[in-house]
């Protein structure tokens, strides 16, 4: 049996031993930790790497995004259009009330005697109820139409810039509203004779005196129908009625300018009728074609096999068909 001295002698070489395999004696411990520092570093280099290529691909995406098939620039392109179209909505709505401002004013203070001016046409200085109802400052600036304006004869009538909706490119991706170009004939008057036929023969004339003689003739004749009825004649067969269209149609045709006639060339021959019909014209017409089409084909093909010695084929062949269907079209 063993004392306790050698009971507390193997004990502590049994302890001695455990703390040498376990990580009791401190350079186990130094190991360990130095073999766990290099495993944190490894993982720890592995993570920024990946972390600096996912950052890469996210941000070369995101310039690919940006800049393929110039989304930037389309996106700068509709919003200016939408800021355009803002300004312009808001320069129409500026417009419509300076016009109404312009005519309540006009109605408080203008008097029969100015716009009498106005409509005659006499010079803006005579206009006094505009003068006096604007600032000067705000008369050049405001979409109010001048009577005479550009030398017309009456007021302009053509929308101003901010209504205009017709717009068109002007480079860079910008658009504008199109212009319009003022008429050749501002100023001059358009005669009445040029939208309406006028008389040809003096007042009194053979056709006036033919005329009345028909009116009388008309006249009397009515007079013996009314003198027929009364006697018991029997009721008389009404006139038929003329529908208003009808008789627009008749003054409109009346009053129209009357075109000279076109002289006939007497060498004019018209064309001997064929006896098809528009299908059998086109199919006969697409059967010349046809074959004059194979006919060219022909000679290009022929006229190529003579220069090279061999058939076409392939892009000799395609060229060759090419040369034909211009010769076609011409």
């Amino acid at each position: 049996m063993k004392t306790f001295k050698q009971f507390q002698e193997s004990a502590g070489v049994r302890s001695a031993v455990t703390s040498s395999t376990t990580g009791g004696d401190p350079g186990f411990q130094a190991r360990q930790q130095a073999g766990l520092n290099t495993k944190l570093s490894g993982v720890q280099k592995s993570i920024t790497k990946v972390a600096g290529a996912v950052t890469k691909k996210v941000k070369d995406a995101a310039r690919e995004r940006l800049t393929s098939q110039g989304r930037m620039d389309r996106y700068k392109r509709e919003t200016e259009k939408a800021t355009q179209k803002t300004a312009a909505r808001q320069g129409v709505a500026a417009a419509r009330k300076e016009r109404d401002d312009a005519r309540d004013a006009e109605r408080k203070s203008g008097s029969v005697a100015a716009r009498l001016r106005r409509l005659r046409g006499k010079p803006e200085e005579e206009t006094t109820p505009t003068s006096e109802a604007y600032d000067p400052e705000v008369a050049g600036r405001s979409q109010i139409r001048k009577q005479g304006e550009g030398g017309r004869i009456g007021a302009e009538r053509k929308k101003s810039e901010p209504e205009r909706r017709r717009m068109k490119a002007v480079g860079g991706g910008k658009t504008a509203p199109v212009g319009y170009k003022p008429r050749k004939d501002i100023g001059q008057q358009r005669q009445r004779s040029t939208r309406e036929q006028q008389p040809t023969q003096e007042r009194g004339s053979a056709a006036a005196a033919q005329a009345a003689a028909a009116k009388e003739e008309r006249k009397r004749a009515a007079q013996a129908r009314i003198a027929a009825r009364k006697a018991g004649g029997g009721d008389s067969k009404p006139a038929a009625k003329t529908s208003s269209r009808d008789t627009e149609k008749a003054a409109t045709k009346l009053l129209s300018t009357k075109k000279p006639e076109k002289k006939v060339s007497p060498d004019y021959k018209p064309q001997k009728a064929s006896g098809m019909t528009r299908g059998e014209r086109m199919s006969q017409q697409r059967k010349g074609e046809a074959a004059l089409k194979d006919i060219m084909k022909k000679q290009e093909f022929s006229r190529y096999e003579r220069e090279t010695g061999q058939k076409a084929t392939g892009k000799a062949k395609t060229k060759l068909l090419g040369r034909v269907a211009k010769r076609m079209a011409n």
